[in-house]
């Protein structure tokens, strides 16, 4: 028997993740998941049910049911991450949603749980690892790497041999040069020109793009370091 899909998350992220979900592919959509503190009796969204964290064993047992985390880049990407480890270490399969307007060459690789827009445009041996949303448009240049859990906006460019590093957030028109190295956990402004490798824990905004030395990534979004 096919396992149904549940959603966790019942934001704008899981709403946009629904309608693709029910445009876009064959899965069977179910309902969502919240943490038990936005849930309360009866609860719905879409018109389907919402259940608990809690319950979801119980009720909603790993092998009747998968997983697609539609969590956008809250605390630098580590509330998505959260929610990602804790459906693994219950054993719950977490598919991808890969838009039918995507282009992928055939040897591209995408990860578990990965939101992948139209438009977006993935090279020879380009590697999506798990948990990475690109939003519209992108172009993943042959052979680049984009890490765990990172979130690429719409319209960025990253070129041949690149690697992006964990969490990372990329801004809307940003471009990443061939070869260079975005360390884990940076966020790069919009339209920011990175042409050398980056810093873990930094922003860099500008073109060419420099480090704001008066702020971390982490504290910029109010993550404890």
């Amino acid at each position: 028997m096919k396992k149904k899909l549940l959603i966790f998350g019942a934001g704008e992220t899981a709403t946009i993740a629904a309608e693709f979900f029910i445009v876009d592919t064959k899965e069977s959509l179910t309902g969502f998941i919240v943490d038990d503190a936005f849930w309360k009796p009866g609860m719905e969204h879409l018109n389907l049910p919402v259940y608990p964290f809690s319950k979801i064993q119980e009720a909603l047992p790993s092998s009747k049911y998968k997983i697609f985390i539609a969590i956008s880049y809250s605390k630098l990407n580590r509330d998505r991450q959260k929610a990602f480890n804790a459906f693994c270490d219950l054993g719950y399969e977490l598919i991808s949603y890969v838009s039918s307007k995507a282009t992928l060459w055939r040897t591209a690789e995408i990860g578990k749980n990965c939101m992948i827009f139209e438009g977006n445009n993935l090279q020879h041996n380009s590697k999506i690892s798990d948990n990475v949303i690109l939003w519209a448009g992108n172009h993943i240049g042959h052979g680049s790497y984009i890490a765990q859990s990172s979130y690429v906006s719409s319209h960025v460019c990253i070129a041949g041999f690149a690697n992006i590093g964990e969490r990372c957030f990329l801004g809307v028109n940003s471009t990443v040069i061939d070869y260079a190295k975005v360390a884990d956990d940076c966020f790069i402004a919009a339209s920011a020109l990175i042409n050398k490798n980056t810093e873990s824990n930094s922003i860099y905004m500008g073109n060419p793009a420099e480090k704001n030395t008066k702020i971390s990534a982490l504290k910029y979004f109010k993550v404890k370091e």
